[in-house]
């Protein structure tokens, strides 16, 4: 029997304190509204300028956590970056994997040296010890299937339009360009006119759902991975697989200082934690807070006098 079965990395997990999102079962039918652009839209803007700088902040807030904080850890990342990267933490948990499989070979109970070699990593028998090794593996698999989800993620993340990026724009240009993103508009140039889908701003909050759901996973699966690992690779021995002669791409020790497994997991830990406080600001901000595109049959929208935005 293998000695722990690690829950499944992607299982839903509950938002009830994601108040009023609309999640949808099923596809509704999409229909348009067409709103002209001078003065409806940009009125719009003008009375939800303050949420739009607020959800643009976030979104820039995430961009440039992605680049120094919690990269995910791609080719190329400088050497400082490149510590604090999802990568990073595999590339640790890889070779102590291979230091693990060499040492599976004398932990053999039949003899005193076997049972001597058990007893230092804290092992029963040579069947628990395998069972771990395997384990830590079905582990790193599903720390490396994450970092390929964020790698999707990262790229959504950078190009969503915040209040400072793309660098080049004035902030007002980036509000506009939000504020269409937001809700998922389309902009008839010719016509002057913005064609909203009748769910557009349901489909931007699911696509942030989505990371949502995949950080608050990722934090209960280090949660649990934790104690697995506090209770089969705690030892001294054990830590010795993360602490032997191993360098990253630019040539330098990846530890300098000793780093034990748990210290592993509780970085892997944080680093979804990282990604999640801007990801829930989003998602809480355009939920709560942003009203409701122009409805032109409204009287509040019959007589715009707006702010031109140039």
């Amino acid at each position: 029997m293998r000695a722990w079965r690690h829950p499944k990395t992607f299982s839903l997990i509950s938002l009830f304190y994601i108040t009023g999102v609309y999640a949808p079962n099923a596809q509704p039918l999409r229909t348009y509204a067409d709103i002209p652009f001078r003065p409806f839209w940009v009125d719009y803007l003008t009375h939800e300028i303050t949420v739009f700088n607020g959800i643009g902040m976030q979104i820039d807030d995430l961009r440039d956590r992605i680049t120094s904080q919690c990269p995910i850890g791609s080719a190329g990342l400088q050497s400082d970056s490149y510590k604090n990267s999802l990568g990073y933490y595999i590339d640790i948990l890889r070779d102590g994997q291979i230091k693990f499989k060499s040492a599976l070979a004398s932990m053999k109970g039949s003899t005193i040296k076997g049972r001597a070699q058990l007893a230092k990593y804290g092992f029963e028998n040579s069947q628990a010890a395998k069972d771990v090794y395997l384990d830590l593996g079905d582990i790193i698999k599903d720390i490396e299937s994450l970092k390929n989800e964020f790698e999707e993620y990262e790229d959504m993340a950078f190009k969503t339009t915040g209040k400072r990026y793309p660098v080049g724009n004035t902030v007002a240009q980036n509000l506009l360009a939000l504020s269409l993103t937001v809700n998922s508009a389309l902009v008839d140039a010719d016509n002057d006119i913005v064609k909203v889908p009748s769910d557009g701003r349901e489909r931007f909050l699911a696509k942030w759902l989505d990371v949502y759901r995949s950080t608050a996973s990722g934090v209960k699966f280090s949660r649990d991975t934790y104690n697995f690992l506090a209770l089969w690779m705690s030892t001294d021995a054990a830590t010795e697989f993360l602490n032997k002669k191993a360098v990253n791409p630019s040539g330098e020790s990846k530890s300098k200082n000793i780093v034990t497994y748990r210290d592993v997991i509780l970085d892997i830990w944080e680093w979804f934690g990282c990604w999640m406080g801007p990801v829930f600001n989003i998602i809480d901000t355009t939920t709560n807070l942003m009203g409701s595109v122009p409805d032109l049959s409204m009287p509040k929208w019959s007589n715009a006098d707006s702010m031109l935005i140039e």
